[in-house]
């Protein structure tokens, strides 16, 4: 995060005031209606997977859009 904000104030962009936060994103929701939100949840709430085995993960970045965000992949990791 640091090399990228260093370089981006090299290309003239003024700095993030906002400090760095690495996350994850599970949902988008724009305008949802506050009801249907709470009543999904209250629903699914009690949800349980069997486990799942993984073998790899993806890190993406992503560009928000007008119409669709842009999801590009930047680095898999490999788990076993």
């Amino acid at each position: 995060a640091g090399k990228i904000e260093a370089a981006l104030q090299r290309a003239g962009l003024p700095p993030e005031r906002r400090r760095f936060r690495p996350h994850v994103t599970l949902a988008r929701l724009d305008n949802a209606p506050p009801d249907k939100l709470a009543s999904f949840v209250q629903a699914h709430n009690l949800f349980r997977s069997a486990p799942i085995a993984i073998e790899h993960f993806t890190l993406f970045s992503s560009l928000l859009g007008k119409e669709a965000s842009v999801y590009m992949p930047e680095v898999e990791y490999p788990l076993a």
